[in-house]
């Protein structure tokens, strides 16, 4: 990620979210995205998230949530943003974002960043840090499909797919794609650094139609 590359980007989402906090002069309140970054937790997001989803998705925003983190996705960037909530489990003292960063920092230096969606710290707006990582193509569905098609086309039955764990369908599906000396080094990656939270929704496809992980902070 070059400097002007991040620039841009900065631009383009602090341009957005100030739309998202302007102060309503007819009803004298603010916007529920401002009530949620004056108080970042999953209450305040989802209650925008509620609120707000038939106005946001005229305007090409879409929102999407884990346990630990709201997203903010917009048609017209190849990135998502990301900001952190408040949480108080399992560890009250973790931004969930920041840790996500520190780890793909991580993965670079161990040569295995590929299997992880690119992930910065990209500003504080409003006093709350804002993250963005590289939009992939995240559906559930197509990783179970794919998983599936690709194992009946190996001799697996049926009844083999039905007894996996999510988390097991993706180590599966990941030894389709990636040697098994670099997975290696990937699982050995996960254990030291606590990533324990690798299911099917937390993968997507990049642009190569390759699956990568989209949520990695752990917790």
């Amino acid at each position: 990620m070059t400097e002007i590359k991040l620039s841009e980007i900065k631009s383009f989402v602090e341009k957005r979210l100030l739309d998202l906090v302007e102060y309503d002069e007819e009803t004298g309140t603010f916007s529920p995205f401002l009530e949620f970054l004056r108080e970042n937790t999953s209450t305040n997001f989802l209650e925008f998230k509620d609120l707000e989803a038939e106005e946001l998705e005229k305007k090409g925003i879409y929102c999407a949530n884990g346990l630990t983190k709201g997203v903010l996705i917009f048609d017209e960037l190849d990135w998502v943003v990301k900001i952190p909530f408040d949480v108080n489990f399992p560890r009250s003292d973790i931004n969930y974002c920041e840790r996500e960063q520190f780890v793909y920092e991580q993965a670079k230096k161990r040569g295995i960043a590929e299997i992880f969606a690119e992930s910065y710290f990209l500003m504080d707006f409003c006093g709350r840090p804002i993250y963005i990582m590289k939009k992939v193509e995240a559906n559930e569905e197509k990783v179970s499909t794919d998983l599936y098609n690709r194992g009946i086309s190996e001799g697996y039955e049926e009844e083999d797919f039905q007894s996996m764990e999510s988390e097991e369908q993706v180590e599966e599906l990941l030894y389709y794609y990636y040697d098994e000396d670099f997975l290696q080094e990937y699982f050995a990656f996960c254990d030291e650094y606590e990533i324990n939270d690798v299911h099917t929704s937390n993968i997507g496809y990049d642009e190569n139609d390759k699956p990568v992980i989209i949520d990695y902070s752990g917790f």
